[in-house]
């Protein structure tokens, strides 16, 4: 992962949109985010939790290349 990047971050959190137009992140850190990402919602699907509204606006990226999912206002519980 590319040192300068997480300093720069400074346990600030960023929409994802502004993380890739401003940071040339490599392949490797966008795998690392995409994976992250894949985690959240298999947790979630197990819990029978549905998102609808995954975009990137909802995504948020904070120190080490961490997801944060937001925004879960149409979110539902399947059944």
């Amino acid at each position: 992962m590319n040192n300068s990047i997480i300093r720069e971050f400074n346990n600030l959190i960023y929409q994802i949109n502004y993380i890739l137009v401003n940071f040339d992140l490599s392949d490797k850190e966008k795998m690392i985010i995409l994976y992250d990402l894949c985690g959240i919602l298999e947790s979630f699907h197990a819990k029978n939790l549905i998102h609808r509204d995954i975009k990137p606006g909802n995504l948020m990226i904070e120190d080490g290349l961490k997801v944060r999912l937001i925004d879960f206002g149409v979110s539902k519980i399947a059944s």
